[in-house]
């Protein structure tokens, strides 16, 4: 099956920004750590369910997604996803230890 991928703009922003922070380190870390980034969203996109549920509540309401999150290897980087008629959602690219749940304002109500 080929499901669908969207990233909100604030994710896209944030990817870049992660990037750009391992670019500082020099050795083609950002290109490391994107290329790590694409390999875990390619695992989404193949086992949608494989990412750990990280979403507050006690499952999907009427009106709520199950939220995903797959960590991004070697990184402290999260995609945080949610899927829906076969499109897989990226809702943020969080770093592990920075506002836990900021993203969650940007699911769909």
């Amino acid at each position: 099956m080929t499901r669908g991928l969207a990233v909100h703009p604030d994710a896209a922003v944030e990817l870049q920004e992660a990037v750009d922070w391992y670019d500082q380190g020099g050795q083609e870390r950002g290109q490391a750590f994107l290329e790590a980034y694409n390999d875990t969203v390619d695992r989404c996109l193949m086992w949608p369910d494989s990412g750990a549920i990280v979403s507050e509540d006690d499952g999907p309401g009427p009106d709520q997604v199950e939220v995903h999150g797959a960590k991004v290897p070697k990184s402290s980087y999260w995609v945080i996803y949610y899927v829906e008629h076969d499109v897989v959602s990226i809702v943020a690219v969080a770093h592990e230890r920075r506002q836990p749940g900021y993203w969650s304002v940007r699911l769909p109500h």
